[in-house]
């Protein structure tokens, strides 16, 4: 696992790094060999032609609508809500995840109707949603240079253009920019289940060498691997920064996630 951060490769490359003059203990070495390798994978990840991006704690900052979601279903169902910091370690596995980790021990029955109020319910407060800072300017730079984008999310199918069109609503082309979105619609196939991501590939005709997964959870490290894709992990989504660190790369902040794919840091980010 590789960590950047936005003056990672500036001093690599003017020699400030560990190691760059020559490495004198094995400790020296070690780091050498990462910042070669880091090197390495950066100048790849700057080429690839296919970029599938997570959407919740990836794109779009959707803590605050998926908590009020979460906990009118909760209301609905004469149960206890759960405070935001709760309902973020939920996130990830899906709709039948969430709800098993919001209502441990409601019955199987129970747990589908929940989920069908819950999407009525995500898909009305979709609308508050945002992008966070800088993914804007990044999904415009990888489609300038022809990169072609896709989203696979866990959130429901009939959210996803509901979600993508209050996200996209200052720039309404760039819902067009993707050659694909899936949300769930079947619920064994949610993620960790690389069908959806393998799919991607095969339609747009790409190899895993030439695409990368950018995500912010455990789920999304497990199904770029199952893949047999690179993933990018984001340090500002929903996910816990142990299980983000299990990816190749970690992105600190978007400016950091903008450089790695495009070999610029402009823009604000995070």
């Amino acid at each position: 696992m590789l960590v950047v951060k936005s003056t990672s490769v500036e001093n690599i490359s003017n020699g400030s790094a560990v190691g760059v003059q020559g490495p004198r203990t094995f400790i020296d070495s070690w780091n050498f060999l990462g910042n070669f390798l880091g090197c390495k994978m950066e100048a790849e990840l700057k080429h690839v032609r296919l970029v599938i991006f997570d959407l919740d704690g990836t794109l779009s900052d959707t803590l605050e609508s998926i908590g009020k979601a979460v906990n009118d279903t909760m209301a609905h169902y004469g149960m206890n809500s759960h405070p935001l910091d709760a309902i973020r370690t939920f996130i990830g596995g899906g709709m039948m995840v969430l709800f098993k980790r919001a209502a441990p021990g409601v019955s199987e029955e129970m747990l589908r109707d929940m989920c069908k109020f819950y999407q009525n319910k995500v898909e009305l407060y979709a609308r508050e949603d945002r992008l966070y800072d800088g993914i804007e300017e990044l999904l415009a730079g990888l489609h300038e240079r022809n990169t072609k984008l896709a989203i696979v999310s866990n959130k429901p199918q009939v959210s996803m253009e509901s979600c993508l069109r209050s996200l996209f609503r200052n720039r309404p082309e760039m819902r067009e920019w993707f050659c694909a979105v899936y949300g769930l619609s079947d619920l064994s196939l949610a993620k960790p289940n690389p069908t959806f991501t393998r799919r991607v590939l095969e339609d747009e005709g790409i190899c895993p060498e030439d695409a990368v997964y950018v995500g912010d959870s455990i789920v999304d490290v497990q199904t770029a691997q199952a893949a047999g894709l690179r993933c990018i992990g984001c340090a500002w989504g929903l996910g816990e920064r142990a299980d983000i660190e299990k990816a190749d790369v970690v992105a600190e902040t978007t400016s950091d996630l903008l450089r790695i794919l495009l070999g610029d840091a402009g823009g604000p980010g995070l």
